[in-house]
């Protein structure tokens, strides 16, 4: 179990750009390049979302989907079940869903 926050994607976001796009990497284009010198010059600890999306593009990289809501979330997540992979038994719920679960406990059962 994994909980996520923005300043943590923010922190990953260069060393998972760098894995999703190899330096000499078959399909690292120089496009990939540049936007992983802009992504690490970038403080890891001060860069906002909106700076690190303006840069990649998107906010996939900023952002985790709720697999209950399906909304997008900047915000808190947590991350249940296997390491995410491409045929990992995974689950990613934003904070209010999470909340909901929790409420779903039986108020007589100790923790």
């Amino acid at each position: 179990m994994t909980v996520t926050t923005e300043r943590d994607r923010i922190r990953a976001v260069a060393a998972r750009w760098l894995n999703q796009y190899p330096v000499n990497g078959e399909r690292t284009l120089p496009a990939h390049r540049a936007i992983l010198a802009k992504l690490q010059a970038m403080d890891p600890e001060t860069a906002t979302s909106a700076e690190v999306e303006a840069v990649i593009g998107n906010e996939s990289w900023t952002t985790d989907r709720c697999n209950e809501c399906k909304e997008w979330t900047h915000g808190w997540a947590i991350m249940v079940g296997d390491e995410p992979d491409y045929d990992s038994s995974t689950a990613t719920l934003c904070l209010s869903c999470a909340r909901k679960v929790a409420a779903l406990l039986p108020k007589d059962v100790p923790l």
